[in-house]
């Protein structure tokens, strides 16, 4: 992980291929970032470029200009060229409208490139952002699009879109906020130029950007490992209790850290913790001591007929029956036929233990899902979620758990999604951003502020709430929180509603008794394709709690189930057989 967010790698991602060009866009500079570049593509040259075979650079101009004709070997003499031809040349700022796809087409002229690495500083004007994308597919090879200080989200966005229709991969890099010169003293003693540009070059992801692919992918696998390790050194630390009431309560401290399987659905999570990836459903259990009735004909060998003749025995045909089949259950095999089941006391015995520890796991999860967001969210489908939290006078008495539950979908489902927003609204809405902004940990620790910041007011705007929701173009999916009827006449939301069809909204009641209210939400989740979920405060008579219910739930319920009808299926009958180590299968 250092490794991959360190130095060149930072400012560049990894170069993977052996024959590149480097197409240099610095149209969107500001001239004290030249030395900043400079010194950015020295060390890509120096780290990165030295390792490959063939390379070549290309400076976009009112016409391109070429460092060499075509991509040439790598050797000491050509890296140090390139420094030189780096360091000295004059970079203009004032570009064509076509200079940026000239360039690039240029460098796709080269038949012994394999890719072509689009270093963009700054940003790209509108017109040629639009020639680039409309022309993309002329360039014959993968563009890898490397964003340096990019100053709006849209550029960002472009040249992900850039890279994406080339077939080929993204980065980007912004270096402090302000250009620091550090004191031009002699570098010392173990301190290579690679060092001491990499000092200057601190910075991060600008917005926008997301999660760099081969980051994330690192950061998975560490998570898992860490998640793997802690259960296994609890269980060393305590041996596996075969009752399931005990083994309840006994959920591990890895199991309670955060961890990205949390953010799988049941039908995923089951595929690696269920009944049948653990090779424990009930005919991979008897699988190796279970075997099919035969009756069979065999050859008798008898005396002859004339018995004063010499000549052998001869044979003849018999029908032998399975001698010991009543002495076994007969269970019925996957394809329907029947077989014969024989099972060791040891082989019952393991068996258990295992299953128990699988419905342990399992009960675990149905207790963290029930207890969770998704008893009241369910699962979030989108990457896209505005949260709009009705806090009207009728809420004051519920307004403390509802936030709450918000707190527990941002730590459980929010933290990985793309991005987020939140709307409370009483007599009037506010926004906690004017639009939807990235999830990172900054923008997770204020919403979670703000939350818990949020206040009881008087009357209840849904519209209001909705149409900021409606808004704003990234919207994927509204989760609307109310415990009423709104102030605008139902029938006048539905209408709005209407011309945002594709915009799912998700309705959670916590208005027990009101069938008008409770009419409303369902008829504004199936008409923009979300869900209605009610959710009771302990009421003698509350709605339905579809939440609970969800298809995660009934998944685990459903494997639950399973486990137990198996184990009771592989229960050892009450009655010995006289052969000590056999027991059969309890029907």
């Amino acid at each position: 992980m250092d490794w991959l967010t360190s130095n060149s790698r930072q400012i560049f991602g990894v170069i993977l291929e052996r024959c590149i060009t480097i197409v240099l866009d610095f149209g969107g500079m500001l001239e004290e970032e030249l030395n900043l570049c400079q010194d950015a593509l020295i060390m890509v040259l120096q780290e990165q470029v030295a390792h490959i075979a063939k390379f070549n650079i290309i400076w976009v101009s009112q016409e391109p200009v070429k460092w060499q004709e075509g991509a040439v070997p790598v050797t000491a003499q050509s890296i140090a060229a390139a420094i030189s031809w780096v360091e000295k040349s004059p970079f203009e700022l004032a570009l064509s409208q076509t200079s940026h796809l000239d360039a690039l087409l240029e460098a796709g002229k080269d038949e012994s490139v394999e890719s072509i690495y689009y270093f963009v500083v700054g940003d790209v004007p509108e017109e040629s952002k639009e020639l680039l994308l409309q022309r993309a597919l002329e360039i014959p090879y993968p563009v890898c699009t490397v964003s340096f200080n990019a100053r709006r989200e849209g550029t960002t966005a472009f040249l992900k879109d850039l890279s994406a229709k080339t077939r080929s991969r993204f980065h980007a890099f912004a270096e402090r906020t302000e250009c620091v010169e550090l004191p031009a003293f002699p570098i010392k003693d173990g301190d290579s130029v690679i060092t001491w540009n990499s000092r200057k070059l601190k910075g991060k992801l600008p917005p926008g950007a997301g999660v760099r692919e081969d980051v994330f992918l690192i950061w998975r696998e560490m998570q898992e490992a860490s998640s793997t390790l802690a259960q296994i050194q609890s269980l060393v630390a305590e041996p596996p209790n075969t009752d399931v009431a005990t083994t309840d309560h006994g959920a591990t401290s890895a199991e309670n850290e955060s961890n990205p399987e949390d953010a799988w659905d049941s039908e995923k999570w089951l595929q690696k913790y269920g009944l049948k990836s653990q090779k424990l459903s009930f005919y991979d259990v008897i699988a190796d001591c279970s075997f099919r009735h035969a009756d069979g004909v065999v050859d008798i060998k008898a005396k002859p007929e004339n018995e004063s003749v010499q000549t052998s025995a001869e044979t003849n045909k018999k029908t032998v029956h399975a001698k010991y089949c009543s002495r076994f259950v007969h269970a019925p095999w996957k394809d329907g036929s029947l077989v014969h089941v024989c099972i060791t006391k040891e082989k019952y015995t393991r068996y258990s233990e295992r299953i128990h520890a699988v419905l342990a796991r399992i009960q675990r999860r149905i207790k963290r899902l029930q207890d969770g967001s998704q008893v009241l969210f369910g699962k979030v489908p989108s990457d896209c979620v505005y949260i709009l939290i009705d806090t009207s006078h009728s809420m004051k008495g519920k307004l403390d758990l509802v936030k709450n539950k918000i707190i527990q979908l941002i730590q459980e489902q929010l933290k990985y999604k793309r991005k987020f927003n939140f709307v409370q609204f009483d007599a009037q809405a506010v926004a906690w951003r004017e639009k939807l902004v990235e999830i990172d940990e900054d923008n997770l620790k204020g919403a979670q502020a703000w939350v818990r910041d949020i206040k009881i007011g008087s009357s209840t705007n849904t519209l209001s709430a909705l149409q900021i929701a409606f808004a704003d173009k990234e919207t994927q999916v509204i989760y609307l929180l109310t415990d009423g009827r709104p102030d605008q006449p139902p029938e006048m939301v539905i209408e709005q509603a209407k011309g945002f069809q594709k915009v799912p909204v998700y309705t959670i009641s916590f208005c027990y008794n009101d069938e008008i209210a409770n009419g409303f939400l369902k008829e504004l989740a199936s008409l923009t394709g979300g869900e209605f979920h009610s959710y009771s405060f302990g009421y003698k008579d509350p709605c339905p709690r579809e939440a609970v219910q969800n298809e995660d739930l009934t998944l685990l319920i459903k494997e639950m189930e399973q486990g137990r009808s198996d184990l009771e299926k592989a229960a050892p009958s009450d009655k010995p057989l006289s052969d000590p180590y056999c027991q059969p299968f309890g029907g």
